[in-house]
């Protein structure tokens, strides 16, 4: 995996890098959170070497254990991280968002959302998967607007990064295998 890190890292030099969750095991937090801690440095070094900014969202194993607040603070400690929780009042950990401004650093033109989709449904009918839930949602559309009004009353062009797709990409995938 670090081989492949280093090589897309080296090949793109990207201005972010985005951890889309299921990073590290989180069962040795529950037995050690400082072995935990040291994984999730060895697996961020890349990043980190090459002074690389980077985001973190959360998995569904990221929650198996309830230790998220604590994995997510192992995270936003160390050099380059920019996650932080904005909506600690919804559903999830880790939800915010991020603004890539014009050139004089002024005006945000740009917003990249950071979205947990938790870890399991409580309907296994709809999915085995959680997935974001109408606080999130609400939050997003509230969040959206006033980015519309940054954006001269115009939608904000933007991309959303969380770790499971919502149900209907798995709709439409599974019409699209038939």
């Amino acid at each position: 995996m670090r081989k492949l890190m280093n090589a897309a890292l080296d090949e793109y030099n990207p201005d972010l890098c985005v951890l889309l969750g299921d990073n590290c095991n989180t069962d040795l937090y529950e037995k050690d959170p400082e072995e935990f801690r040291k994984m999730v440095i060895a697996v961020c070094e890349p990043i980190i070497n090459r002074n690389i900014p980077y985001a973190l969202i959360l998995g569904n194993h990221e929650h198996d254990l309830g230790h998220e607040d604590e994995i997510v603070e192992i995270y936003s400690k160390m050099h380059g991280c920019i996650s932080r929780n904005d909506a600690p009042e919804i559903t999830g950990n880790a939800n915010w968002k991020e603004f890539i401004y014009s050139s004089d650093g002024e005006t945000p033109k740009f917003c990249l959302w950071f979205i947990d989709s938790n870890n399991v449904c409580c309907d296994h009918k709809l999915s085995h998967y959680d997935y974001v839930h109408h606080d999130q949602i609400r939050w997003f559309e509230r969040e959206s607007e006033k980015n519309k009004e940054l954006n001269g009353g115009e939608p904000m062009p933007s991309f959303v990064f969380q770790h499971t797709p919502v149900p209907e990409e798995y709709q439409l995938l599974r019409k699209a295998r038939l």
